[in-house]
C-alpha cells in the first residue's frame, strides 16, 4: 500500500494531519491570526493563520489527531514514537452503547475491543475501540458519538519510580493468618500492574514449589563448592554441576554496581543456583534454547538453598529447593496475550521492561524464608499490562479487571493534557470498580508521581479585566524537541483569552473551544485542545514540536491571558504545567515565577476512590533521611481543593532488575508497589471488603507524625499494615529458637528425639511445633510435646525438619540427624560354648573382613544420604 500524501516541512513528506470535525457546540472556528512584536535584533517570520477545522459533529479529545503524526517522547529517553497506522480510543456515547451504536461503528470501520467471550467492552457510557484517522473521521460523524478520546497521553512522560518491608510491617502480617489458617501472604489474590513490562525469566518471579534436593558433594570436603558439587536433577545418578546466578545489584539508571555485589562468590539467600546440565557455564533458558511452557523455570533447573541453621551456609545435611512455576499468570504485551501454562515462555524480554519488573519484585518477588529478597504478597499471582508506547491506559486496566485483579498498581502520573479534577473516563471507571459491594472490588494505587522541587507547576491569581502574562522559560542548555502545556481554570464561565508567544515575538491566539492542529512556522507545529469538564473545569491543552525533531526556540515564552470579566470580579486562580521531552521529572522547561506545589498529584491519582501514594526516604541511598517525605515525592490537593492523598511508602528498596539482577528503585514507582502489595494482604484477610474499605483500614494504620491527618506531603501517613488489619503495633519480641540434639537409634525400634526450644516473650509451652518428617517442604504433623517419636526399618542417617512458630508468628527451625544402626540383638542364654569358626580370630573383640560389623558415623551419614537420595528419586 503506498504512502499517504502528506505535507512537507523542509521538503520531507509527513503522514497528513487528521482533521476530523468537531462537536457542534465546540465549533468556534479557528482562524487565529499570527501577531507579531516589533524586535530590533531580526524580522520575525511572516504571518499566517491556522487553518480553521471543519463544522464539527463530535469532540475530539486526548491530542487523538497526533497518535497519527512522528512525535517526540516526553519520557525522556530521547526516542521519537512513530506515526500510528490505529489509535486506541475511548467513544463517549449519548446513553450506555446499544447493540446498534456497535453495529454503526463497526459499519463505519472501527475495531470495537472485545473481551475473552467476544462482548464489546464497555462502561458506563464508554466504549472502547482502535480508529485509524480515517475510521475516527467516520465515527464522529455517527450521530450518538459524543466524544472520541485518546486512550493515554499522545507524548507519554515518564514512569514514576528487604529493609523497607519491615518499616511496614510486612513481616509481622506473614506470621498471621486468615480464619483458614491460611497465612497472610497474598495466596488467592491477583495483582495486576500497568506498566513498562517484566523479565519472565527472573528467578525471582518462580515458586519455590519444585521440592527439596540433595546436593552432592562431590569433591568431599564436607563443604559446598559452588562449580564442583552438584545435584541429580533428572534421578540417573550422575551430579549435574551446580553453578550461581550471580544477583548483582545495581543501580536501575546508570546500572553500575553497588555495595560491592558483583563479587562472583555464592551470596546465599541472594544467589540462586542452577543446574549446568550441558557444562557450558552459562544458565539457558527459553524456546531458542529448547525449553518449553512445561519446562519448571523455563530453562536449566534453579535452586535455592535451604539454610536452616541461618548461618548464611549450604552445611552437609540442608537441602536444595527447586523453583517451579511462574508467578505470573499473564503478561500484555500492546495487543499479545502470554499466559502462564500456554505461552509465557515466548515472552520478549527487553531492556525497556526494567520498571516493571522493578515494580513486580516489590509485589510479589522471591520465596519467605528462603530469599533475602521478598515482595510484600509474595504469594499472590501478577498480571503485567504494558502498551510500548505509554498509551492504552484504560483498556489496560479493564484487561486488569478482567484477569480477575483485585488490586490494580497504575504505574504512571503524567500531569499535563487532564483536567485533573477526577472527571475522565479513567476516574470513572476506577471510582465504579472500587465501590462496588459484591466481593469483586479493586483497589486503584496510584503513584502521586515526583514532581515536588521540578518548577513544571504554576499557580497565580487573574484578574478581571487586566492581562496576565505567563513565563514559561525553555533552557538553553539542552535541545527541547517538545513544549507541552496545560492551562486549567476552574470557574468555566469566565471569559479568558489565550495568547501563545514564542521568543521570536510570534504569537497565537488560542481557541475559545475545540481542538486545532496545524503548522505554526520554520517547521514546527502546534495542536490546542481547549475543553470543559463534567465538573466545570476549564482546560486549554497546548503541543508545540517538529515532526523532524528540530529544537523549539529556546528563551522565555510567554501565555498572556486576558480577562473580560466585569471590574471587580474576585481573582482567578490560573493553574499551568509545563512538560518537555528531555527533563522527565526533573527541572527541564520551567515556570520562572509563581511556581507552585499546590496541585502535584499526578493522572489518575486524582480519582475520587483511587488511593494515592507519596513517597518517604527508604534507606537514603539517592540522599534523604530514611523515614523523611522524599524531596521529589508529589504533593498538594486536587485542584478542587479535595485533599486525595492518601499514605506515603517508603523508596528505594533492592529488587528485581535487568538480567535476573537486582536494583535499587527510587520514586514514588518504589513506594507505590509496597502499598499495592498491601491492599492485596488486606483483601485476602477480608475477602468482601470494597476498595474504599481497603483505603479507610490503610488510613486507620497510617503512623502520622504530624499534627492533623490528612496532610498535603504525606496524606494519612506512613503505611503500616499490620495497624490497619488489627488496629493495634505489631507485638515485640524477639523470634523463638530451636535446637535439636543429635539421636541415635536403632532399626525397626521406636526412639524418642528431644526438641529444645526457648522463647524469651513467652513460655515454651505456648510454642507450636510441627514437624516435616521427609524434609520435603511439607510440615505434615503437628506435636503435642516437645519430643519426637521415630521409627526407621533401615540404617543410615534421616533427617527431620523441625519449626518452632510463636504466638506472634516469629519462626524458626532446625535439623534433628538420626542415626539408625543395626539392633544389637540381646545374648543367648548361656550354653556350651560353640567352637569358633575356621580361621576367625576372635580374640580382638573387633570386626574382621569377614564379619563386617557396624560403620563408622561418618560413613552412615553419607550412606544415609545416598540411600535417601535415591529413594526420592522414584
Amino acid at each position: 500500500m503506498p504512502p499517504p500524501r502528506g505535507i512537507q516541512v523542509k521538503g520531507v513528506p509527513l503522514m497528513p494531519r487528521l482533521r476530523l470535525p468537531l462537536r457542534a457546540s465546540l465549533a468556534v472556528p479557528l482562524l487565529a491570526a499570527l501577531s507579531m512584536s516589533a524586535r530590533a535584533s531580526a524580522a520575525p517570520p511572516a504571518a499566517r493563520a491556522l487553518a480553521a477545522l471543519p463544522a464539527p459533529s463530535a469532540a475530539v479529545a486526548g491530542g487523538l489527531p497526533l497518535a497519527f503524526v512522528p512525535r517526540p517522547a516526553a519520557d525522556g529517553s530521547g526516542r521519537v514514537l512513530p506515526a500510528a497506522a490505529t489509535a486506541p480510543v475511548i467513544l463517549r456515547i449519548a446513553s450506555p452503547p446499544t447493540a446498534e451504536d456497535i453495529a454503526a461503528l463497526r459499519a463505519a470501520g472501527v475495531s470495537v475491543r472485545v473481551d475473552d467471550a467476544g462482548a464489546p467492552i464497555s462502561f458506563g457510557r464508554y466504549l472502547l475501540a482502535e480508529v485509524s484517522a480515517a475510521t475516527a473521521a467516520r465515527a464522529a460523524s455517527l450521530p450518538r458519538v459524543e466524544e472520541i478520546r485518546h486512550d493515554g497521553p499522545v507524548f507519554p512522560p515518564p514512569r514514576p519510580l528487604d529493609e523497607t518491608t519491615a518499616e511496614i510491617e510486612a513481616p509481622d502480617i506473614w506470621g498471621t493468618r486468615t480464619e483458614a489458617g491460611t497465612p497472610l501472604t497474598g495466596a488467592g489474590l491477583t495483582i495486576c500492574d500497568i506498566d513498562s513490562g517484566i523479565d519472565v525469566f527472573h528467578p525471582l518471579f518462580f515458586r519455590a514449589d519444585g521440592g527439596a534436593h540433595d546436593w552432592i558433594d562431590v569433591d568431599q570436603n564436607g563443604a559446598f563448592s559452588p562449580g564442583v558439587d552438584g545435584v541429580d536433577v533428572d534421578g540417573d545418578g550422575a551430579a549435574d554441576t551446580l553453578r550461581v546466578h550471580d544477583s548483582f545489584v545495581q543501580d536501575l539508571w546508570s546500572g553500575d554496581f553497588l555495595f560491592g555485589s558483583d563479587d562472583p562468590g555464592f551470596a546465599l539467600g541472594l544467589d540462586f543456583l542452577y543446574a549446568d546440565t550441558n557444562g557450558n557455564q552459562a544458565r539457558d533458558h527459553g524456546p531458542d534454547a529448547g525449553f518449553t511452557e512445561a519446562d519448571p523455570t523455563y530453562g536449566e533447573r534453579l535452586f535455592v538453598a535451604d539454610d536452616v541453621n541461618r548461618n548464611d551456609r549450604l552445611d552437609p545435611g540442608e537441602k536444595l529447593v527447586a523453583l517451579g512455576t511462574s508467578k505470573i499468570r499473564a503478561f500484555r504485551l500492546n495487543n499479545k496475550i502470554y499466559r502462564r501454562g500456554t505461552n509465557l515462555i515466548d515472552a520478549p524480554v527487553n531492556e525497556s521492561f526494567s520498571h516493571g519488573t522493578g515494580a513486580a519484585g516489590v509485589l510479589a518477588a522471591g520465596a519467605r524464608g528462603l530469599t533475602r529478597l521478598v515482595g510484600i504478597a509474595p504469594e499472590a499471582d501478577l498480571v503485567m499490562a504494558t502498551d510500548e508506547q505509554g498509551t492504552s491506559e484504560v483498556t489496560m486496566t479493564h484487561f486488569c479487571i478482567r484477569q480477575g485483579a483485585r488490586v490494580v498498581l497504575h504505574e504512571y502520573a503524567p500531569w499535563v493534557g487532564y483536567h485533573l479534577d477526577g472527571s475522565s473516563p479513567m476516574e470513572a471507571l476506577i471510582d465504579e470498580t472500587a465501590t462496588k459491594k459484591d466481593g469483586s472490588s479493586v483497589v486503584h494505587i496510584n503513584p502521586a508521581g515526583n514532581l515536588s522541587t521540578s518548577k513544571k507547576l504554576s499557580v497565580r491569581p487573574v484578574q478581571a479585566g487586566a492581562e496576565t502574562v505567563v513565563s514559561i522559560v525553555v533552557p538553553e542548555t539542552d535541545e527541547y524537541r517538545l513544549l507541552g502545556a496545560s492551562f486549567l481554570w476552574r470557574d468555566e464561565a469566565r471569559p479568558l483569552a489565550l495568547t501563545l508567544e514564542d521568543p521570536t515575538g510570534l504569537a497565537v491566539a488560542l481557541p475559545e473551544d475545540g481542538a486545532a492542529y496545524a503548522e505554526w512556522h520554520d517547521g514546527f507545529e502546534i495542536y490546542v485542545e481547549r475543553a470543559i469538564s463534567e465538573r466545570g473545569t476549564a482546560l486549554v491543552t497546548v503541543y508545540v514540536f517538529s515532526q523532524e525533531g528540530d529544537p523549539v526556540p529556546s528563551g522565555t515564552w510567554a501565555l498572556r491571558v486576558t480577562d473580560t470579566s466585569p471590574a471587580g470580579t474576585p481573582d482567578l486562580p490560573f493553574i499551568a504545567y509545563v512538560q518537555d521531552d528531555v527533563s522527565g521529572w526533573g527541572e527541564g522547561i520551567y515556570f520562572p515565577d509563581f511556581e507552585s506545589e499546590e496541585h502535584l498529584i499526578g493522572y489518575p491519582g486524582t480519582a475520587d476512590h483511587g488511593l494515592a501514594v507519596a513517597a518517604s526516604t527508604g534507606h537514603g541511598w539517592y540522599g534523604g533521611t530514611p523515614g523523611e517525605r522524599a524531596f521529589y515525592s508529589g504533593r498538594g490537593h486536587r485542584i478542587d481543593g479535595e485533599s486525595i492523598l492518601w499514605v506515603t511508602a517508603p523508596d528505594d528498596p533492592v529488587t528485581a532488575g535487568q538480567d535476573g539482577n537486582l536494583a535499587t528503585f527510587s520514586g514514588t514507582s518504589g513506594a507505590s508497589p509496597h502499598v499495592a502489595g498491601a491492599a492485596a494482604l488486606l483483601l485476602q484477610a477480608n475477602p468482601a471488603w470494597s476498595g474504599d474499605d481497603v483505603k479507610q483500614a490503610i488510613a486507620r494504620g497510617a503512623l502520622f507524625e504530624g499534627d492533623k491527618a490528612p496532610d498535603d506531603d504525606v496524606g494519612w501517613g506512613k503505611l503500616r499494615i499490620y495497624q490497619s488489619l488489627y488496629g493495634e503495633p505489631p507485638p515485640g519480641g524477639a523470634a523463638p529458637s530451636v535446637w535439636v540434639p543429635r539421636a541415635q537409634a536403632a532399626v525397626g525400634e521406636e526412639a524418642e528425639v528431644a526438641i529444645h526450644t526457648s522463647d524469651g516473650d513467652e513460655p515454651a509451652s505456648a510454642l507450636l511445633l510441627d514437624v516435616d518428617r521427609e524434609y520435603d517442604g511439607t510440615y505434615e504433623e503437628r506435636l503435642s510435646s516437645p519430643s519426637l517419636l521415630v521409627r526407621y526399618d533401615a540404617e543410615g542417617t534421616y533427617r527431620v525438619k523441625v519449626r518452632v512458630t510463636d504466638s506472634t508468628g516469629r519462626e524458626a527451625a532446625a535439623l534433628a540427624f538420626i542415626d539408625v544402626t543395626a539392633r544389637v540383638e540381646p545374648p543367648a542364654p548361656e550354653s556350651e560354648p560353640a567352637s569358633p569358626p575356621e580361621d576367625h580370630d576372635t580374640g580382638c573383640g573387633c570386626s574382621t573382613p569377614a564379619s563386617p560389623g557396624l560403620a563408622s558415623p561418618a560413613a552412615l551419614g553419607v550412606l544415609g544420604l545416598l540411600l535417601l537420595s535415591r529413594r526420592r528419586r522414584r
